[in-house]
């Protein structure tokens, strides 16, 4: 083609027709416009106007999704269980219905930005009856965390004891318990759902916490329960004075070290949440 062919085809395309093209462009959109709908690697092509005429390479959305999934395969981890986190679970779609949840909602957002500032950051505690969105926004967090290469472990605590009692057995128990304690965010599911032992209580869980609150390491967690009402499961033997302080030990860490949030259902929105 020559030069006067390739501008009238630059004037007649619905994108270039308004631009102003040097001659020495020229060559380089039509070689745009040839190739424009085809795909490279997962990328197409992008003219770019300004502040010059040039043509990049941008990732196609399906790269970019598949990128971003890959991301939080590689980032996002549940431990030693078959719970489902919501891998679309965004703060966009957490439903706002009263002032709690739009709290819930700022403090989780500010969470996520300070941490990903690197900023000394609260854990979160979120309570409330079932199908309030906890864990829906807890896999929120998880997923803005993921994807921004923070490893994130998602525990349900009922099954962690399973796991942990497993690993003596298999003989792999102080790894599982090292991961639990060094991922960047650890988020425990449904604290106060699962009878404890002592041993486990002492052992496990309480220096998984005490080491995370030492290396500055946020955990996160829900429960159905008030800190105050996980007094007495976390006692055990509530009979017995040495089990409800450190019952109340573990308590206090947990209070200083988290944002306290309740969550409420209005049923009118139920199947919503």
């Amino acid at each position: 083609m020559t030069l006067d062919e390739i501008r009238k085809r630059i004037s007649k395309d619905s994108e270039t027709k308004n631009l102003k093209i040097a001659d020495v462009d020229l060559l380089k959109v039509n070689k745009y416009l040839d190739d424009r709908d085809k795909e490279f690697d997962g990328s197409k092509l992008k003219l770019i106007t300004e502040p010059y005429i040039d043509v990049i390479y941008v990732e196609t959305e399906a790269t970019k999704e598949k990128r971003l999934n890959d991301k939080m395969r590689r980032n996002l981890h549940v431990f030693g269980s078959d719970v489902f986190i919501n891998k679309d679970a965004s703060f966009t779609n957490f439903k706002v219905l009263d002032d709690q949840r739009s709290k819930a909602l700022e403090i989780s957002i500010k969470f996520v930005d300070d941490f990903l500032s690197g900023k000394q950051v609260k854990g979160i505690f979120l309570h409330g009856m079932y199908s309030t969105g906890k864990t829906y926004l807890l896999s929120a967090i998880a997923n803005e965390l993921a994807r921004k290469e923070k490893t994130v472990l998602f525990v349900f605590l009922p099954d962690l004891v399973r796991v942990i009692k497993g690993g003596i057995s298999s003989g792999d128990m102080e790894d599982k318990v090292m991961k639990l304690k060094q991922t960047d965010v650890l988020m425990i599911d449904d604290l106060g759902g699962e009878n404890l032992t002592v041993w486990f209580r002492d052992e496990i869980f309480l220096p998984i916490i005490q080491y995370r609150l030492s290396a500055n390491l946020p955990t996160l967690f829900t429960s159905n329960m008030t800190l105050e009402q996980l007094v007495e499961p976390l006692s055990i033997d509530y009979t017995l004075k040495e089990n409800k302080l450190k019952a109340i030990r573990i308590i206090r860490r947990i209070s200083d070290y988290n944002h306290q949030i309740e969550l409420v259902t209005n049923f009118k929105w139920f199947k919503w949440i």
